[in-house]
């Protein structure tokens, strides 16, 4: 029994390591999620970011896109409720998810500075929100693959004061 186990563990793991990046994008948008977090390496240190994006400088612009598309959604969602931005909106990547070494998806964020409306009054002569009102940011992370599409981890936008 004690053998069938190990054999069992190993082939699991051997499944695992042969996953390559033609077979990751080949894969369902839940079979992607599934596997990156659960076989990956989540490197999240600035410096390997930057020299990871220096050697693949057209994610930048990718990233840009569809933190904008992200954004773009957001005038249905939480910019229906008590909200309004007050500045542009800005895209970071902060995570790059690895397998073997090897970059699979990466994690941005796209934020923008917004208010709180149900927190101040707006001042119509003025044409614009109080200074009492609750500032902060509204934010939301997004996944890419190494195939450029988006990976749906479920999150949402959120309001942080």
């Amino acid at each position: 029994m004690k053998a069938i186990l190990i054999l069992f563990v190993l082939c699991l793991q051997s499944m695992s390591f042969a996953m390559s990046k033609e077979a990751f994008l080949k894969l369902d948008e839940s079979a992607k999620e599934e596997f990156i977090k659960n076989q990956t390496t989540e490197v999240d240190e600035e410096k390997e970011i930057q020299r990871f994006l220096e050697k693949n400088p057209e994610l930048i612009n990718l990233v840009s896109v569809v933190g904008e598309d992200v954004s773009n959604v957001w005038y249905d969602t939480i910019l229906e409720g008590p909200y309004s931005l007050t500045g542009d909106t800005e895209t970071q990547i902060h995570t790059l998810y690895t397998f073997n070494g090897e970059v699979y998806a990466l994690q941005a964020m796209v934020s923008s500075s917004a208010i709180y409306t149900d927190s101040c009054d707006y001042n119509e002569e003025a044409d614009e929100w109080g200074d009492d009102c609750t500032t902060g940011s509204i934010s939301e992370s997004f996944v890419i693959g190494a195939d450029g599409n988006t990976i749906d981890f479920g999150y949402y936008a959120e309001f942080n004061d």
